[in-house]
């Protein structure tokens, strides 16, 4: 059941971005945007407008997104019910990630991993990094979909992983404040200006909590610089912590990858950069049937995309 023009919308609609949607699905902004041009042409109508804030349905693109999601559904309960008789004493992976990135990835990669390895029960447990990992360890899990910045290492070294992709921090800077810029014609893969703490002094700060992998790394980077950030908002949520930095409250350190051109926000590079990189984890030693070994595969495949 092919729904790939209807997953298209859903993430226009939940991104309100071209670029944001592409990076969602795994997929290249052309493809999103020849998608967008060929539906419009095929109604003779618009199903999106541009506006300062992102995509904006029309209600063309509400009547079609509200049918994408419909078909979505019954897309999801088809191949769960089909599963519910095929995986009779299937295989049960249980992969253990974030609340929001690693919910994210595996929404992302569990219909094609349910379609192509139809003899896997996928499982997901939300958990943050290091209680991910003690699962894995305690064979609560059998993977772990992790972002880590810093040293592996420092995790203990009774585990494995794979990296898949790299992103870098930057500091994001709503309109209006000391150092900001219009960003509006800004690449993402441009480079940033660099950051220069000493102007943003006392300014209000949006901060990770400790539960976000590069939040360790960054204290230790806050100290070398002798900047104290003024912490007005705390989260577990990077996706949080950008909307409250887009909606003006404040700055903030986070991934690169959440930069668009038509949010109001100035980016800047960190000197010395910091970077993170996502990961697959699984505990060292563990049995490497040829379901888990198919999975990892997969798994590589369709993270590096």
């Amino acid at each position: 059941m092919d729904i790939t023009q209807q997953q298209y919308m859903i993430a226009l609609a939940e991104t309100g971005s071209l670029t944001k949607a592409a990076e969602k699905l795994g997929v290249s902004q052309p493809a999103i945007s020849n998608w967008l041009k060929s539906i419009e042409e095929q109604f003779h109508t618009k199903l999106v407008i541009r506006s300062r804030h992102g995509l904006v349905l029309t209600q063309a693109g509400i009547i079609y997104l509200e049918a994408s999601q419909k078909m979505r559904d019954i897309r999801n309960q088809t191949y769960r019910d089909i599963r519910g008789i095929a995986n009779e004493g299937s295989t049960v992976i249980t992969i253990a990630g974030t609340p929001n990135g690693g919910a994210e990835l595996f929404a992302r990669i569990y219909h094609d991993l349910g379609t192509e390895l139809p003899s896997l029960e996928l499982k997901f447990v939300e958990s943050y990094n290091r209680s991910s990992i003690n699962m894995v360890r305690q064979e609560k899990a059998d993977l772990v979909l992790a972002t880590i910045a810093g040293n592996i290492e420092d995790y203990g070294d009774d585990i494995e992983y794979i990296e898949t992709v790299r992103h870098e921090l930057m500091l994001a800077v709503p309109y209006g404040f000391p150092t900001s810029y219009d960003a509006s014609a800004v690449k993402s893969e441009d480079p940033f200006p660099k950051a220069d703490l000493s102007k943003l002094a006392d300014l209000p700060f949006i901060m990770p909590n400790e539960e976000i992998s590069y939040y360790d790394v960054l204290i230790k980077w806050f100290r070398q610089k002798g900047y104290s950030p003024n912490a007005v908002f705390r989260s577990a949520s990077t996706k949080s912590i950008y909307n409250m930095i887009r909606s003006g409250n404040g700055i903030g350190i986070v991934q690169r990858r959440f930069f668009s051109p038509l949010d109001r926000v100035s980016p800047f590079s960190l000197d010395p950069p910091i970077q993170v990189f996502s990961a697959i984890i699984y505990k060292k030693g563990r049995d490497m049937s040829p379901e888990f070994l198919a999975l990892l595969n997969k798994l590589c495949k369709i993270l590096k995309h």
